[in-house]
């Protein structure tokens, strides 16, 4: 349990950024109007800051992190916490988007009445299916910006996997001492 509370302190500052911009999106999705032309440069320039959020302060405090690490179950912890955090933070990117331009995305329903929370939903399902690189071609971004956005999430679980692999040996540590 401390090594949770330990995480969670490195990590606040992550969360309170994702929550902070999520919030932001579910005021703008609620009180603004969607055919303003700066939306889109809004989700883009909020997708590149959340990237480089994560690329260069969420990474180096895992770095920091995996060293304090007692076993194999608390870094693989680690790595899908973050995992679910990039995932969601990209489906926010790609909920407020969809709403902004409801031809983004091909093979999603652009019913009214459809609830934010099943939409959330599918496109937490199209960002974990982009991060994983499975692509199964239900859900297809068509639009510049989604792809875009599809292409930095891409890009973003590589840099995790990458991450992961410059951090083998500390992995192998660990699982000797398990």
């Amino acid at each position: 349990m401390n090594y949770i509370r330990q995480l969670a302190s490195k990590s606040s500052g992550t969360l309170i950024v994702i929550g902070s911009i999520f919030l932001l999106y579910a005021f703008i999705m609620q009180f603004v109007d969607h055919s303003s032309p700066w939306i889109l440069f809004m989700i883009v320039t909020f997708a590149l800051v959340k990237v480089a959020f994560f690329t260069f302060f969420t990474l180096k405090q895992m770095q920091t992190a995996l060293n304090y690490c007692t076993s194999i179950g608390e870094i693989l912890f680690i790595f899908g916490l973050l995992i679910v955090l990039i995932s969601f933070a990209f489906s926010t990117d790609f909920v407020c988007l969809s709403m902004f331009d409801k031809q983004a995305f091909k093979g999603l329903s652009n019913d009214i009445n459809t609830s934010i929370w099943h939409q959330l939903f599918d496109h937490f399902y199209l960002s974990v299916v982009t991060f994983t690189s499975l692509g199964f071609g239900d859900i297809v971004p068509v639009s510049v910006t989604a792809k875009f956005l599809v292409i930095l999430e891409a890009c973003q679980s590589y840099l995790l996997f990458v991450f992961g692999i410059s951090n083998i040996k500390t992995i192998h540590q660990k699982l000797n001492q398990s």
